[in-house]
């Protein structure tokens, strides 16, 4: 091989190198934080105790928001209830904000927890972030509970009449 081939051979390698590089850091990626929070019933009547999804996506490429994914104690698959809206779309450098209710995040046992994205790419919540939140939901949920406090959303939609 002459000196001009393996120079051509190794340009052509960095620039492939360099657009993968490139092509893998304009997909979405998304960060997720989940905490303890309380928000007010649809029907602007009470509280109820849940869990808050912050979902930001910080990579140069729209992602859309697909719905959750969770794993139980047991092993089982289910799919928590949250009130974005299918599909949520969450443009670079920003995000959105959903709940979940506690009773979908601890009657279960909640042991990891999945965003998935409009590719059906699934991005796990950390483990230790997941534990601290339902541990934290559970201890609030049982204080509020012993105050006689409601700590699930009302059903205000059933109880209008349908006349």
């Amino acid at each position: 091989m002459s000196t001009y081939e393996i120079v051509s051979t190794i340009i052509v390698v960095a620039s492939i190198a360099i657009n993968i590089f490139q092509f893998r850091q304009r997909k979405p990626k998304l960060k997720i934080q989940l905490c303890r929070s309380i928000e007010p019933n649809k029907d602007g009547v009470g509280n109820y105790l849940c869990g808050r999804i912050f979902i930001s996506n910080h990579g140069s490429e729209t992602a859309f928001y697909n719905g959750l994914e969770a794993v139980d104690d047991e092993g089982s698959l289910f799919y928590p209830c949250c009130s974005l809206k299918i599909p949520s779309e969450i443009p670079p450098n920003s995000s959105i904000v959903g709940t979940i209710p506690n009773g979908h995040l601890l009657r279960y046992g909640t042991k990891k927890l999945y965003v998935i994205d409009g590719t059906l790419s699934k991005h796990q919540v950390s483990a230790k972030v997941l534990k601290f939140a339902v541990t934290d939901l559970a201890k609030e949920r049982d204080r509020l509970e012993k105050l006689g406090i409601n700590v699930h959303p009302n059903n205000s939609w059933s109880s209008k009449s349908h006349t």
